[in-house]
């Protein structure tokens, strides 16, 4: 047997559950490195127990009022840890948060976060309706018995419960991720804590019941536990992730099934009614007692009858689930003579698919290469847009130096027509002056005749004659430079 099994025969239903999500959950993050975890409040430091074949893992706890030489103990408050920041890989605490005072459970938190490196685990029942009246009737239960509280349960009632709002507001304040799993099913916890409280009564009297209760116990572990994690529970185990990168773990968080819920049923009452049977078959019990066993026997009676209701209940029900199931079956086998064939039809699109893929691919290469031959024009085209802009510029620069040379012709074309006027002006003039010269050419003939005649001879003495008498300096410097030209000669 290897010591996993020995730990589900030697825990009780509540006790191994919590340590045994605790260790799934660290273990299915190990990195093959050497990790330190820290149990605050792990009084007996059971953790270890779940680690005792992994040498990568250090499992060390924390409780103030332990008297132990054990080398992994460190003596401290959960609200106020002797350690520095991020000194452990794991901090984790489980069923401690609910008897720290409700004006310190904040600081709690924040302490076990402090010191985590990796992750923080925190198992806890918390409040609500119906965990508050089971926890009440098992207490009374327990005092029926015992004729005192429960030793733990008395101090859920006093301090009352935490309430889930409050480690959820406190995870999104820290802005961390969170996990949220459960753990022992409503169904059960209470009358199974019942069991607890009995083999507790027969052992305070040295009657010992072990191996029925390892038998039990062994049978809950192995065969609930695996099914236990639906969230109508007593337990919540908030994983808490300081590194992102820390993975969840996969729980089945259907109910328990009803054949498996009525398996319990059998195995709680065939316990007490061992129990029972035992004591008178024994003779253990003598007049002396036989009122306070009465008193038990009793409670067990009502307990029992309680139980059986349920059962009948239960058993009811499940006979309702078969034919739910024989139903079920049946509409199974409809669905799968059509799934068988819709399969077939399945099949026949599948191949009509794969044709219509073969006509798609073939279709996507046809449409790659004519992509390719629009880009090869696209390329063209857009060579012939920059050729047909350039020749668009050369023809608008020529456009310009026509309009220029036509302004410029139309300019020479108005002074030609000024030049043009001016000119016939001139002809105008000119025919005048040729006009004048023939008149002056006539008036020379005329005056060369004159000069022939005796009268212009005379008159030309007169003027000399004049010229000489009124103007004789004049006459004098003509005559006198002739006669000096003449001696020149």
């Amino acid at each position: 047997m290897n010591s996993d099994d020995n730990l589900k025969k030697e825990m009780h239903f509540d006790l191994y559950g919590r340590y045994k999500l605790i260790h799934r959950i660290i273990s299915e993050n190990n990195t093959n490195e050497n990790q330190k975890v820290l149990d605050v409040g792990g009084r007996g430091n059971i953790l270890k127990k779940f680690f005792k074949d992994n040498s990568n893992y250090s499992i060390y706890y924390l409780d103030p009022l332990v008297d132990t030489n054990d080398e992994n103990y460190i003596e401290g408050d959960g609200c106020n840890i002797p350690l520095e920041d991020n000194s452990f890989d794991w901090v984790v605490s489980t069923d401690v948060f609910e008897h720290i005072i409700p004006e310190k459970r904040t600081q709690f938190l924040k302490e076990n976060l402090r010191v985590a490196k990796k992750g923080m685990i925190l198992a806890a029942p918390f409040y609500s309706k119906e965990v508050e009246i089971a926890e009440k009737d098992a207490n009374q239960f327990h005092k029926n018995l015992f004729n005192e509280d429960h030793i733990f349960l008395k101090e859920h009632i006093s301090n009352g419960l935490p309430h889930e709002n409050s480690v959820i507001d406190f995870i999104s304040n820290q802005g961390l991720e969170h996990v949220k799993y459960n753990n022992n099913s409503m169904k059960v916890w209470p009358f199974l804590l019942g069991l607890q409280s009995i083999r507790d009564f027969y052992k305070s009297r040295d009657i010992d019941f072990d191996e029925q209760f390892h038998k039990f116990n062994h049978f809950y572990n192995e065969f609930v536990f695996q099914n236990d994690f639906h969230q109508n529970s007593y337990r919540k185990i908030y994983f808490i992730k300081k590194d992102s990168t820390l993975k969840n773990i996969v729980l089945n968080e259907e109910s328990i099934p009803d054949l498996l819920l009525f398996r319990i049923y059998k195995e709680f009452f065939r316990f007490v009614d061992h129990t029972i049977l035992s004591q008178y078959e024994s003779n253990q019990l003598n007049r002396n007692n036989l009122n306070e066993y009465s008193n038990q026997l009793e409670s067990l009676k009502q307990l029992i009858e309680q139980k059986d209701y349920l059962l009948n209940k239960e058993s009811g029900e499940i006979i309702g689930k078969e034919k739910e199931l024989d139903n079920l079956k049946n509409i199974i086998e409809q669905k799968d003579t059509l799934l068988n064939k819709g399969v077939g039809e399945v099949e026949a699109l599948k191949n009509i698919i794969e044709q219509k893929d073969t006509l798609l691919n073939k279709g996507v290469g046809e449409v790659e290469a004519l992509k390719n031959i629009i880009e090869q024009k696209d390329t063209l085209l857009n060579k012939g847009v920059g050729e047909v802009e350039t020749l668009k510029n050369i023809i608008e620069q020529k456009d310009k130096n026509l309009n220029k040379q036509i302004g410029e012709i139309n300019h020479l074309s108005d002074e030609l027509e000024i030049h043009k006027k001016i000119i016939e002006q001139k002809d105008k003039l000119i025919n005048r002056q040729v006009g004048d010269l023939s008149e002056l050419s006539r008036l020379r003939k005329d005056v060369h005749l004159m000069g022939t005649s005796k009268f212009w001879k005379l008159r030309t003495y007169y003027l000399k004659v004049k010229f000489a008498i009124f103007t004789p300096h004049k006459f004098l410097a003509k005559y006198l430079g002739r006669v000096k030209k003449k001696l020149n000669q």
